[in-house]
């Protein structure tokens, strides 16, 4: 009798596992829903940049991205753009819906890894301001999925890991950043086939996307690299901050290179910090997941250019990494206030004094990064004071 009772408790564990991740599912599903429906309300898909996006660029069923018209995403966009604008002919709120069931599919497929490795933490992910609010915004589900996907699955398979990060990045140019951690993190151990092999991965299914639309539209890539060195440090970055009157909104750099100026600041401390972050993973000082981490830190910190969306990027290393639910709930906060800023008070405070609580908002958000970052750096500190204090010893 007592072998048949732990036979059933053995088989009712994995149902009660099962039921759980369902459940997130179904809320995930949940929080999808209400965010298309809220959406669809307005006439011209608010609050949202996907629907309105076919209208202002042009984009039907006779009409290619990168093609017929330009476009400043990564290739994987437009043809997702494409696919989804085919059934509505280009219709703003029938290809807003194709593109958002699309989208909710990946966040359910994020939320159901995350639960299946992380468990109770996965809670982060569902409740988290960057999902809930702005995982309809634009296409970054499109990246942060594979991506997510291919960093838990690095330790199983070097290939396929750095394929669907090569899939990422086609989408969004940011986790191509990963696949340089994880190649440094190959350096310690010596692993150089490990890291040819993700290289590899990374390198065919981007090529594999990219190339396509680089043979049928020559000049897309280059549209893409010009579109977004014209544009100058948007309201909410810290260079838009840094770069103006601090007591008016007004430029103090010359208008003509604000854009110039914004990009090679932006360009030159990502590639530093980038560097400087690869070499610690080399050296076997951080592993590769907080490496990817405080990457994507400092690419948001660093970029000229300011989406509320963007914080989802990050939002999947909250679960996957030990951060301190306190510093999780600022950097929560500083999302949605960023949001509100941006969407709401821009459009009520005046000039002035907006832009001065936008700075405060700014500031608030980067110190709660930096803290995350130095938070995911502890660790390696803490091995390397033991270590030196082994060996004085």
């Amino acid at each position: 009798m007592p072998a048949l009772q732990v036979g059933l408790a053995a088989h009712r564990l994995p149902r009660r596992a099962l039921a759980t991740g369902a459940g997130l599912v179904c809320v995930c599903l949940a929080i999808f829903a209400v965010g298309i429906g809220a959406r669809l309300l307005c006439r011209d898909v608010c609050a949202s940049d996907i629907g309105r996006l076919y209208e202002a660029r042009g984009i039907d069923r006779r009409s290619l991205p990168f093609v017929d018209r330009p476009l400043e995403y990564p290739p994987l966009i437009g043809i997702v753009m494409y696919i989804a604008g085919v059934p509505g002919d280009g219709s703003p709120r029938v290809s807003f819906v194709f593109d958002a069931v699309g989208l909710a599919l990946l966040a359910v497929t994020v939320t159901w890894q995350l639960w299946h490795h992380f468990g109770a933490r996965t809670k982060r992910w569902l409740l988290a301001p960057p999902l809930i609010f702005e995982g309809l915004v634009n296409w970054d589900l499109l990246a942060v999925a594979p991506a997510v996907g291919g960093l838990l699955l690095w330790s199983r398979s070097a290939f396929w890991a750095g394929a669907l990060l090569g899939v990422g990045a086609a989408a969004k140019l940011f986790p191509a950043l990963y696949v340089a951690m994880l190649v440094a993190s190959c350096v310690p151990t010596g692993e150089w086939r490990r890291a040819a092999r993700v290289v590899a991965g990374a390198a065919i299914a981007m090529a594999t996307i990219v190339v396509p639309v680089r043979l049928a539209a020559p000049d897309a890539i280059r549209y893409f690299l010009d579109f977004h060195a014209a544009r100058t440090p948007t309201r909410g970055t810290l260079l838009s901050f840094v770069l103006r009157n601090p007591a008016l909104p007004d430029s103090w750099v010359p208008p003509s290179a604000f854009a110039t100026i914004g990009t090679i600041v932006s360009v030159t401390v990502t590639a530093i910090a980038l560097g400087l972050l690869a070499m610690r993973v080399a050296r076997g000082r951080l592993d590769a997941l907080p490496g990817c981490a405080i990457g994507t830190i400092a690419f948001l910190l660093a970029n000229k250019v300011y989406s509320p969306q963007y914080d989802l990027w990050l939002v999947p290393f909250l679960v996957m990494l030990p951060v301190r639910g306190r510093l999780v709930a600022h950097f929560y906060a500083s999302s949605f206030i960023m949001l509100l800023l941006s969407f709401v008070f821009s459009h009520i405070v005046p000039g002035a004094l907006f832009f001065q609580l936008n700075g405060v908002g700014i500031l608030y958000r980067a110190i709660v990064l930096i803290a995350i970052a130095r938070d995911l750096l502890q660790p390696a500190r803490r091995e390397t004071e033991r270590a030196a204090d082994c060996t004085a010893a």
